[in-house]
């Protein structure tokens, strides 16, 4: 009658851990991160840019570069790919060799860049007089505008011309200004950076439930990665697991049997979880995390060497629990010491499969 009724509490107990559990959901779930990662891949397939550039041909292949290691997501911050898009107004030397106006703009458009977070894009507006003879050239970033006119514009079509004689300064610097905002149209696009701080968020959460979660045997990892592994495409994106399995799982214990006989009361014990589960995810430290269907062996004069009972588990560290010998009970108490022996890398591939390479690398 005893055991039934411990029987009822526990499971009654891991019921309502469960229904706490399923409150704790996030709002958006791993597919949905998968959709935005298709979306992403979808918009760095295309390709609004020319293979060809006549004056400013390493700047298109930076330009490029760009994109694709900000859809990689190679860039850690948004600075960092707004400082690599700055840079590439320095290629504007080539055409203004004094070196004045591309410096102001480059040391402009990062002041810009710190003081707002933002960066413009780059706009070209020539200026003729009445017979449509171009009088100047008018680049617009930031505030200041900046203007290439009178001696700046002679020099700057001997530069060009001397590059490719078929180009003057202004189809040079419409030419650049393709190329530019390309790159500035990838600062536009905030799904990588979107992306990689869902990863890099997955990353922390991963790592804390290795911490936090009780050990596992191996044949523990493959059941609950068997559990957790739904579907193939969503390991990258999919939080840990609120819960785990335990399966005949292994633990050394002290017990006390008061009805033993003097020096056989407290006695180590080999202590086997048949069946149970852990929530990790509990933070106060007087309230279960999880409990376990148990049986104990030890060896006692006149008390069953097998003991049958429950365990419940908190902070999914410590243990504690009941047994009964036959007409003897027996209380235990353990510390889960296997966390010790574990290993980090297997137990998580045991839930998500093959971990990404941006979480390998860190």
């Amino acid at each position: 009658m005893c055991n039934f009724r411990l029987t009822t509490i526990f499971f009654s107990g891991l019921i309502l851990l469960a229904c706490v559990s399923a409150m704790a959901e996030t709002p958006l779930t791993a597919q949905d991160w998968i959709e935005k990662e298709k979306e992403l891949q979808i918009w760095c397939q295309q390709e609004p840019l020319s293979d060809e550039a006549k004056v400013f041909s390493d700047t298109l292949t930076k330009s490029k570069q760009i994109r694709a290691d900000y859809c990689s997501k190679k860039y850690s911050t948004l600075f960092e790919l707004q400082m690599h898009i700055v840079d590439l107004l320095g290629d504007l030397n080539r055409i203004f060799p004094s070196g004045g106006i591309y410096l102001q703009m480059q040391l402009a458009e990062s002041a810009n860049i710190k003081r707002t977070g933002e960066i413009a894009l780059f706009d070209l507006l020539p200026e003729y007089d009445d017979n449509d003879n171009l009088l100047s050239l008018e680049i617009s970033l930031d505030d200041p505008d900046y203007k290439v006119e009178s001696a700046l514009l002679v020099s700057c079509n001997q530069a060009t011309k001397a590059i490719s004689p078929a180009m003057d300064c202004q189809s040079a610097l419409e030419e650049f200004a393709e190329i530019y905002n390309f790159a500035q149209g990838t600062y536009a696009q905030p799904l990588a950076f979107e992306l990689s701080k869902r990863l890099d968020l997955l990353e922390t959460r991963w790592n804390t439930f290795y911490e936090e979660s009780k050990s596992q045997m191996f044949w523990e990892m493959i059941a609950n990665g068997i559990l957790f592994q739904r579907k193939n495409e969503a390991y990258k994106f999919s939080e840990p697991p609120s819960w785990q399995l335990v399966l005949m799982h292994p633990s050394v214990v002290v017990e006390n049997v008061a009805d033993a006989i003097d020096g056989d009361q407290f006695k180590e014990a080999i202590m086997i979880e048949a069946i149970g589960a852990d929530w990790w995810q509990q933070d106060k430290w007087y309230m279960p995390s999880g409990g376990a269907l148990i049986a104990t062996y030890s060896d006692r004069l006149d008390v069953d060497d097998w003991g049958y009972g429950v365990a419940l588990h908190f902070r999914s560290k410590f243990t504690i629990g009941v047994s009964e010998h036959g007409d003897d009970r027996g209380v235990f108490m353990t510390i889960d010491l296997m966390r010790l022996i574990q290993d980090k890398k297997k137990t998580i591939e045991s839930y998500r499969g093959v971990i990404p390479a941006k979480a390998e690398n860190q």
